[in-house]
């Protein structure tokens, strides 16, 4: 994760050509669905030659970005995290050592609040998006506890090397795979572009996302991008947050709000908050924008981009009840949480070379 400061704002009626060069793009899938009651414990819980850009497709099933990813002679789906540090496989998936697999015999285990992993470490090759890590050091599961695995391999964590302290027996920080990119002179920048999008009317699974590694994509923003500072723990990013304890995060689902800012977004949109599925409810379809502000820029989300689709409402186990049900939630009196229903709508580059994070509208935002 990466924290940034925010200030939250209420607007209108809740406050009344190319790509990077050389880039290389992974796609993004989303992976299946759950009940939204399970997706918010799990959200909540959480609070992880010359050098060239790749992009990696991503595939979206409502609730998580999955990537295809080459670990050793395997390939295996996993969780786009920027909210953990640790690249590991085997949930579902068996792991079978290759001819470059190093078994380090030390024990790791990571925890992620309503779930954790445990097993052995090894070194090994990974390859995304045409870029091929060497020795990197990677998890495999012996044991894996919680929600949130089904339909996943592991996990992929893009996020902060702090995050790994302590995770491995005798190893102080595991350095991510973009931490090992840069050092070996693959990309010139450690700087990951997320680009994600809503489903399709009456889609499941679709791969409509994309990673840049290595900088940036200019097709896939509208604008200037706006950044600002990231947190710093020491020499090393603590998590990609912003100075208001928030926290933007590819593997959180929704948005979360502090109950300060909660209570009043209610009041003013006619909402109650309904406890059976753990968002926001609304009799009638709010008319005002929800926005926040971040380095000066406001953010806005409309109705229908804050609004779960009604025909997904059986994807998410909500009732068909005639209510209209909201992505904006609330994880107590502190945290903000920017999940991926914001980042559907918000290009969003996480530059650990710059400690820095920096969104502008996705280009289908528009």
């Amino acid at each position: 994760m990466v924290c940034v400061g925010l200030t939250v704002a209420f607007v209108a009626y809740l406050c009344a050509s190319v790509c990077a060069k050389d880039a290389v793009k992974i796609p993004l899938k989303r992976s299946g669905s759950r009940a939204m009651q399970n997706v918010v414990k799990r959200d909540i819980s959480r609070f992880a030659p010359r050098p060239e850009l790749a992009t990696v497709p991503v595939a979206n099933d409502a609730i998580n970005y999955l990537a295809n990813v080459t670990v050793g002679t395997q390939t295996f789906y996993l969780l786009v995290d920027t909210g953990s540090a640790n690249t590991w496989v085997g949930a579902n998936k068996t792991y079978i050592p290759g001819p470059a697999s190093i078994n380090t015999g030390q024990y790791v285990e990571v925890t992620y609040g309503s779930g954790y992993f445990n097993g052995t470490e090894y070194f090994d090759t990974v390859i995304f998006g045409g870029l091929t890590v060497h020795n990197q050091s990677i998890g495999v599961s012996s044991y894996e506890e919680g929600y949130g695995y089904q339909g996943l391999d592991g996990i992929l964590g893009v996020g902060a090397i702090i995050q790994t302290n302590g995770t491995v027996n005798g190893t102080e920080l595991v350095p991510t795979v973009m931490d090992n990119l840069y050092a070996q002179g693959v990309i010139e920048e450690e700087v990951l572009g997320v680009y994600f999008a809503p489903l399709s009317r009456n889609s499941t699974l679709e791969i409509n996302g994309e990673l840049t590694i290595g900088g940036v994509d200019d097709r896939r923003y509208i604008g200037n991008i706006t950044y600002v500072p990231t947190w710093k723990s020491g020499d090393h990013v603590s998590s990609w947050g912003l100075n208001v304890d928030s926290i933007v995060d590819t593997g959180t689902t929704n948005i979360y709000i502090p109950e300060s800012a909660y209570t009043p977004f209610l009041n003013v949109s006619g909402g109650t908050y309904d406890y059976n599925v753990h968002l926001s409810k609304f009799a009638a379809k709010p008319t005002g924008n929800f926005a926040f502000s971040i380095g000066g820029t406001l953010f806005e989300l409309t109705p229908d981009q804050y609004l779960v689709p009604q025909d997904e409402y059986s994807v998410w186990n909500i009732p068909d009840d005639g209510n209209y049900y909201s992505f904006i939630s609330t994880a107590g009196p502190t945290y903000f949480f920017i999940g991926q229903k914001f980042l559907e709508n918000y290009y969003a580059v996480f530059d650990t070379t710059n400690v820095r994070i920096g969104l502008a509208p996705a280009t289908h935002s528009s």
